[in-house]
């Protein structure tokens, strides 16, 4: 095999892994980075601490990951409310569509003379 089939073969390989890891990244949630961070503070060498550097830049992606999913949860209490809110709508506008069926029925049983009675007569007389 040569030297660029091997290169080509460790670059595959090296695509795959990162394809892995940026699926299962979207899967770790606020507790499993806290507990990982722990971890590898626990486990640091005394003589040779994590750079400070390196820490921030972890603190500031979990705040990033919280402050994304804080915003996950309002824009999903967001919707729901809109969707409420349309139906609620959606209901009084019928209510106002019937009401104002109700009043051009009057109006036209007015403007033909008739009443009430008339009205009732004649649905018996269909019947």
């Amino acid at each position: 095999m040569s030297v660029s089939g091997v290169e080509n073969n460790v670059q595959n390989q090296t695509a795959t892994q990162y394809n892995q890891a940026t699926q299962n990244l979207g899967q770790v949630d606020k507790d499993s980075f806290l507990k990982l961070l722990v971890t590898q503070l626990q486990n640091q060498d005394p003589l040779n601490p994590m750079d400070d550097k390196e820490f921030i830049a972890q603190m500031a992606q979990f705040s990033t990951l919280e402050q994304i999913q804080n915003l996950n949860s309002t824009m999903e209490k967001s919707q729901t409310d809109i969707l409420d809110l349309m139906t609620y709508m959606q209901i009084q506008n019928q209510k106002c569509f019937d009401k104002m069926n109700e009043t051009l029925d009057a109006i036209n049983k007015g403007i033909n003379g008739e009443t009430e009675d008339d009205s009732e007569n004649e649905n018996e007389s269909v019947e």
